[in-house]
C-alpha cells in the first residue's frame, strides 16, 4: 500500500493575493472581481426584494445587519473568525443597495386569497404565479437590478408545513410518487422552480424564510438563539451569504492557481425528467470547468432507462456518449476559440465499454481522455496515530488494484489547525478507466475542485464541484417547466 500527502490547492484573490482559507483571501484582497486581472474596485450590487410587509422589511433590516461586522461566536463560528461587514470601508469591496422601485409587495389580500383556495392544484399554480408577477413587477423598472431576494413570509411555509416535520420546505410533490407528480404537473419544489423563474427572465435570486431571517436577527440584535428552527452563527451565515451573492452577481470571489489551461474538467450526472409522462426516461448534465474556475451548464436530451437489480444507475449508449461529448466540445471552442488538449470526466456511476468508446471517438480527436469514478460511499476507513483524524489530501493506493485509490477530501486542515467536522471523515473512492494521466495528477485536480463551492465560505467541499454541484442541477432540471425556457448555462443562477 501506497500512501501520500497531495499538496493543499492554493487560491487566487483580489490585488494578486493568494492563501489558502478563503476568508483569509478575501480579507487581504477582496474578491478577484468580474474579471481576470481587472483592478479590484469597490462594487455597488443592487438587489430587489419580494415578499410580505413583514418579510420584507425583516430581509431589508437583515442585509443593515450584514454591513456591520460581526464577531465570531465561541465553538460554533466557523473557524473561529468574524465578519468584516459590507460598505465601502470593508476589504469584501462591495455594498448591497435597494430602492423602492425594486421591492414588490405581497398583499394581505393576495395571502388570504391563497389560503381560501381549497384544491391543492390551485393553490400551487396561483402560489407560483403571484411569485412570478412579482419578479416580472422588479423587471419592469426603469433600470433592473443585479439580484432579488425572496424573503418567504411565515403565511405560505404554513401552507405547505407537515407534521412532525420541523424542515420547513414547500414541496408540491413526492418525487417517488409517480401520482403525485402527475397531480401537481411536474412541479415538484418550490425553491428550484423559482431558479427556473428568475432563469426564465435572466435574474439570479436568493431565498431566505422568514425564520431564518428571524433567527440569526435575533442572535445578531438580542443575542438570543431560537430553539424551534436553529441555524448556524450570525457570522458564519453572512459569509455565506457574501460569497454567493458576490458570485450571483456576476462576480467571482476566487480562482485557483492549480489546474491546467487547455484542459476540460466535466461533471456527468442525471436526472429523472418529469417534463414527459414515461417513468423511465432520464437526462444528463455535463457540469463544464475551464482552469479559471468558470462553471457552465448543459444539458443532454432525454432517454429511456430501465433500471434493473443489477444497475440501478443509468447508462449512455455510445451515440448518446459521442453526442454529448461533441455538444461539449462544441460549447467549449465557442468560448476558447480551440479544442482542449485533455479531458476529464467525472461521474458517480461506472463508465461502461459503449460510453468509454463514445467519450473517445469525439470530434476534436483528443486522445487523453481520464474517466474517473468518484464516490464517497466507501465502507473502508483509514486512521492515523494521535488526537485528529487523517489528514485532508492523504491518498491511498491499495497493491492489489492499480485502477482503484483513496482520497481524502475531508479530514484534519492545518491550515486550520483542526479538522472541522462533525464525525469521521470518509475517504473518497476514485475509480479510473483510462490510464494516460499520472494518478497522483489525478487526484491533486480533485483536491482543487474541492475548492470551488461559492455556495458557502468553508475551506473545502466533500466532493469535487464538478459532481457536488451537478447533483444540485439536477434537482432543478427535474422540474417540469425547465423545459419550457431557454436554459442558461451559467451556474449562478442555479445556486
Amino acid at each position: 500500500m501506497k500512501t501520500s500527502l497531495i499538496e493543499e490547492s492554493k487560491l487566487y484573490f483580489g490585488n494578486n493575493i493568494v492563501a489558502l482559507d478563503p476568508r483569509i483571501g478575501l480579507l487581504k484582497g477582496g474578491p478577484v472581481g468580474p474579471y481576470l486581472n481587472a483592478d479590484v474596485d469597490h462594487r455597488q450590487i443592487n438587489y430587489g426584494v419580494v415578499g410580505t410587509a413583514e418579510s420584507l422589511e425583516k430581509c431589508k433590516t437583515l442585509v443593515r445587519e450584514l454591513s456591520n461586522p460581526l464577531e465570531p461566536v465561541d465553538k460554533s463560528t466557523y473557524g473561529n473568525l468574524g465578519f468584516p461587514g459590507l460598505g465601502k470601508k470593508s476589504p469584501l469591496l462591495f455594498s448591497l443597495i435597494t430602492d423602492v422601485s425594486w421591492e414588490q409587495l405581497i398583499f394581505t389580500e393576495e395571502i388570504t386569497t391563497l389560503t381560501k383556495i381549497s384544491r391543492k392544484e390551485d393553490q400551487r399554480v396561483s402560489l407560483i404565479n403571484l411569485f412570478e408577477n412579482k419578479i416580472k413587477l422588479i423587471l419592469e423598472a426603469e433600470s433592473r437590478p443585479d439580484i432579488i431576494f425572496i424573503s418567504i413570509p411565515r403565511e405560505i411555509t404554513d401552507m405547505y408545513s407537515r407534521k412532525y416535520i420541523k424542515d420547513i420546505k414547500i414541496k408540491f410533490a413526492d418525487k417517488t410518487d409517480s401520482v403525485s407528480i402527475s397531480k401537481a404537473e411536474g412541479d415538484i419544489d418550490f425553491h428550484n422552480i423559482i431558479k427556473v423563474i428568475g432563469m426564465k427572465y435572466k435574474i439570479p435570486t436568493q431565498l431566505f424564510l422568514i425564520h431564518t431571517i428571524e433567527s440569526i436577527l435575533d442572535k445578531i440584535i438580542s443575542d438570543k438563539e431560537r430553539t424551534e428552527y436553529p441555524t448556524e452563527d450570525p457570522a458564519t451565515f453572512a459569509w455565506n451569504v457574501a460569497v454567493a451573492v458576490y458570485y450571483k452577481a456576476f462576480g467571482t470571489p476566487w480562482k485557483l492557481t492549480k489546474l491546467d489551461d487547455n484542459v476540460c474538467y466535466i461533471g456527468i450526472s442525471f436526472f429523472r425528467d418529469f417534463s414527459e409522462e414515461k417513468q423511465s426516461l432520464q437526462a444528463s448534465i455535463a457540469q463544464v470547468f475551464l482552469s479559471t474556475g468558470e462553471s457552465f451548464i448543459l444539458r443532454g436530451e432525454p432517454f429511456e432507462w430501465k433500471s434493473s437489480k443489477k444497475d440501478r444507475n443509468p447508462r449512455l449508449s455510445k451515440e448518446y456518449a459521442l453526442n454529448l461529448m461533441n455538444y461539449v466540445l462544441d460549447f467549449y471552442c465557442s468560448l476558447k476559440k480551440t479544442y482542449p488538449l485533455r479531458i476529464v470526466i467525472h461521474k458517480s456511476s461506472h463508465f461502461n465499454s459503449e460510453e468509454i468508446e463514445g467519450f473517445y471517438s469525439n470530434k476534436a480527436n483528443v486522445k487523453i481522455v481520464d474517466m474517473i469514478t468518484l464516490n464517497n460511499y466507501s465502507t473502508i476507513r483509514f486512521c492515523r496515530n494521535g488526537l485528529y483524524p487523517v489528514l485532508r489530501g492523504t491518498h491511498i493506493e491499495p497493491d492489489s488494484k492499480e485502477d482503484k485509490s483513496f482520497l481524502y477530501l475531508t479530514g484534519f486542515i492545518p491550515a486550520l489547525g483542526t479538522y472541522p467536522g462533525p464525525r469521521i471523515p470518509v475517504p473518497v473512492e476514485i475509480t479510473r478507466y483510462s490510464f494516460d494521466t499520472p494518478l497522483n495528477k489525478i487526484a491533486e485536480e480533485i483536491i482543487s475542485l474541492s475548492r470551488l463551492d461559492w455556495n458557502n465560505i468553508k475551506f473545502n467541499s466533500y466532493m469535487p464541484v464538478t459532481l457536488l454541484l451537478s447533483r444540485r442541477v439536477g434537482k432543478i432540471m427535474s422540474e417540469a417547466r425547465s423545459k419550457e425556457i431557454e436554459i442558461d448555462p451559467h451556474y449562478r443562477f442555479y445556486m
